[in-house]
């Protein structure tokens, strides 16, 4: 069984854990961590990376050409590793070297931008450094004519929360948005409903 297939547990096997400390139940069940549920997205993606660009223009009705090569990221510290590559510093140049992007899609033509959250929430500041990014990475590839894309990837509770009560310029920053639902419904991995569930959640286990 390869790495992916244990990430998709399916709750019988999950139930099959006897831990006692951890209530019989596998760490998948415990963990709140956005990093781990943002290793499952890549997971699927990098087995499709074509099927993964159209299930995002599909949910955001973003108009980037899908038929392309596609490639998938996890953690991109891009400006760091980037001018890491062309033999440069990103604290010379200006760039943060810890700037991270939870998941991002790459074309020839067009960059997708994921930022992920679970149990926390976009704020002001995410919102600023994303506009900023926009315009850096088409600086920094010397490529004017590409389409960067910002899309939002949280739990259906936390976006109609948020067109209720949050801040419109906090979400005004990204092109589109999915929902951690909406890549169950794709690739039916409880995981995913798993991370859809945890905004505002509850401990279980106390």
């Amino acid at each position: 069984m390869g790495a992916a297939e244990l990430f998709l547990l399916t709750k019988g096997h999950m139930d099959k854990f006897m831990i006692s400390y951890l209530n019989n139940k596998p760490w998948l069940e415990w963990t709140r961590e956005e990093r781990v549920f943002c290793a499952m997205v890549y997971e699927q993606a990098r087995k499709d990376a074509k099927r993964f660009a159209q299930f995002v223009a599909d949910k955001t009705n973003l108009a980037f050409t899908v038929d392309a090569d596609w490639d998938v990221g996890l953690e991109v510290c891009f400006y760091r590793d980037f001018l890491w590559h062309h033999g440069n510093s990103a604290n010379g140049k200006g760039y943060s070297p810890k700037r991270t992007f939870d998941l991002c899609l790459f074309s020839e033509d067009a960059i997708l931008i994921i930022e992920a959250k679970v149990f926390g929430v976009f704020k002001t500041d995410d919102a600023i450094k994303l506009k900023n990014d926009v315009v850096k990475v088409k600086e920094l590839i010397c490529r004017p004519d590409i389409k960067i894309y910002a899309v939002a990837l949280a739990s259906t509770t936390y976006f109609s929360n948020h067109d209720d009560f949050g801040k419109r310029e906090v979400l005004d920053c990204f092109d589109g948005k999915i929902t951690w639902s909406d890549l169950f419904n794709e690739y039916s991995a409880n995981i995913f409903e798993k991370a859809n569930s945890l905004y505002k959640s509850k401990p279980k286990y106390v």
